[in-house]
Parts: C-alpha cells; structure tokens; sequence
C-alpha cells in the first residue's frame, strides 16, 4: 500500500543540490545508512528506529498493484486463514457482542472479516486498491485490523493519523508485521526481499508510535501488535 508523498526535501546550499533523507515515521533526519545489497540501501532512524529504504527504491502504484495482483491470500486458502488467526485470537478477547470492526487494506481476497464474522463480529473493508471505499473515514469503530500492510507504507505516519480517529474509546489497533530485532541479520532477512517492503519496525519502534499516539499495546510472537487507545 502506497501514500505517494515525497520523502525528500531538496534545497541549495552554497548553491549546489542538497537532498535531504527523512524519515518516513518521524521525520527526523538522525539516521544513518544500515545496510546495502544487491537492490537497494537502507537506513536506520535513531529517534524512532525504524529501519527503511531509500525513497529512490520506491515502486510506482502501478508497479505495486501488479505484484498484489499475484497473491493468492484468499478464504479458500488455510494456510492463510491459519496465519491470520495469529491476530483474530488475541483481538477476541477484548471484544464485546455488538463490536464492529474495520479492515484496513484487506487486500484483493479479503478474509479476515470472515473469520471474526464466525465469531460473531461485522467487518466493514478498506483497501485503497481493491476496496476504495472512503465511507470508513466517516465512522468508529471498536477495532480495527492492518495486517501486512505497515511494512509498504511510503508514510506510516500519515496512515497512523487516518487510523487513530476512527477508534473509539479503548478500541483495538490490530497491526501485523515482521519484527526486527538485531538478532537478525538484515542483509539475509527474507523480509526486506519483497520490493513493496520498504519500511521495517523494531519493538523499539513500536514504542515509539504508542507514545506519539497514545496507545498502550503488547506484542504476540514476532509479527503481532495490539494496540489500545487510551
């Protein structure tokens, strides 16, 4: 999922081009270069810590959408269905009858809104591709649900200020990404692999976006995040 904002601000300086790096959480310019392969260069920010590519290596909506094309993340498919119930369960336990929730890029076969369906929770969908249905912005809701979604945003911080108005009162932010932790080793990390990843969390990270946001979260395994609004 692409917010197609630029994430470079170019000015003169002694009368040469200066381009200057933000970051795309927090807008800082305290980064410095992490990792180069084959494709492309990353950097790590040092205020929030979030890892991310250059904006050079950015693909166009286009370029993005024929990928996701190829997906075969559907209903019919269980493993898929198993993977999302990685963040159905821990969601559950907090709702109520009468909850109403929102996915939030749920893509071109959604599903996760049938699995809390046969939990007895209505969903509505939003996929800026495949379900542009802009209505959601005027609504709350009890929870909402982004899984693999935040690793492709040009803009996390744009896309965290459309969500946040949409919970209500101590409603559920369900995120699903890969964590990085420096256990890892980023140069051979399957997950950066995929050209829409562009951006990367460390728990740290997730820390961060709880205090600019005032949420409380916790963190399931690897890839799970679940954040509260206080």
């Amino acid at each position: 999922m692409v917010l197609s904002i630029q994430g470079t601000i170019t000015f003169l300086r002694n009368n040469k081009k200066v381009v200057t790096l933000n970051c795309p959480l927090c807008r800082g310019e305290n980064h410095q270069k992490f990792v180069k392969d084959r494709k492309r260069d990353y950097y790590t920010c040092h205020d929030c810590h979030l890892v991310f590519t250059g904006t050079q290596f950015y693909l166009t909506s286009d370029e993005e959408k024929r990928l996701y094309d190829f997906h075969q993340n559907t209903p019919d498919n269980k493993g898929y269905c198993d993977f999302l119930m990685q963040i159905v369960r821990p969601i559950l336990g907090d709702l109520k009858d009468g909850h109403v929730g929102l996915d939030f890029g749920c893509g071109p076969g959604p599903t996760l809104n049938l699995l809390f369906k046969e939990n007895g929770y209505d969903m509505d969908l939003y996929d800026p591709f495949y379900k542009n249905d802009k209505s959601v912005f005027d609504k709350q809701y009890d929870f909402v649900t982004s899984t693999e979604v935040f690793e492709h945003l040009q803009r996390p911080d744009k896309v965290i200020d459309q969500i946040r108005p949409l919970l209500k009162e101590n409603a559920l932010l369900g995120v699903m990404t890969k964590i990085y932790d420096d256990s890892i080793d980023f140069k051979n990390w399957y997950y950066k692999n995929d050209m829409t990843h562009i951006v990367f969390y460390r728990r740290e990270t997730i820390e961060w976006i709880a205090n600019k946001w005032s949420f409380d979260y916790k963190i399931y395994g690897d890839n799970v995040i679940v954040f509260k609004g206080k």
